[in-house]
C-alpha cells in the first residue's frame, strides 16, 4: 500500500526497530559462526542511523554495497534530490566504513 502524507506506518516502524535492534544482530552472529562471506545492501540512513552496525559489518570482513540514501522507490524523486541523497550515502559509507566508497 502507499504511504499517507504526514501519517506514520507503526508497522513499518516496528520492522525497522527490530532489524537495528535484534535481527541484523542475530544474522551477524550466525553468519560469523558458520564462516559466511556476506554482501550488505545497506541503506545510506540505517548506517548513519546504526554506526555499530556499519562498524561491525567492516570487522566481519563484509562488503557493503549501497542501497541509496532512502528506502524510497526514487521513480518520481527529482534529479536533484536524488544526486543530493547520491551524495550523501557516499559519504556515510567513505566516514563509517572505513574511507571507501560504496561497491557499485
Amino acid at each position: 500500500p502507499e504511504s499517507i502524507a504526514g501519517q506514520r506506518h507503526a508497522n513499518m516502524e516496528s520492522l525497522y526497530d527490530y532489524g537495528s535492534r535484534s535481527g541484523f544482530w542475530r544474522l551477524h552472529e550466525l553468519l560469523l559462526r558458520k564462516n559466511v562471506p556476506c554482501t550488505v545492501f545497506a541503506v545510506g540512513m540505517a548506517l548513519e542511523r546504526n554506526p555499530t552496525a556499519a562498524t561491525a559489518m567492516i570487522e566481519a570482513g563484509w562488503e557493503v554495497a549501497s542501497h541509496g540514501y532512502r528506502w524510497w522507490d526514487y521513480q518520481n524523486v527529482s534529479e536533484d534530490v536524488e544526486r543530493e541523497h547520491i551524495r550523501r550515502t557516499v559519504q556515510i559509507h567513505k566516514d563509517l566504513l572505513g574511507g571507501v566508497r560504496p561497491v557499485r
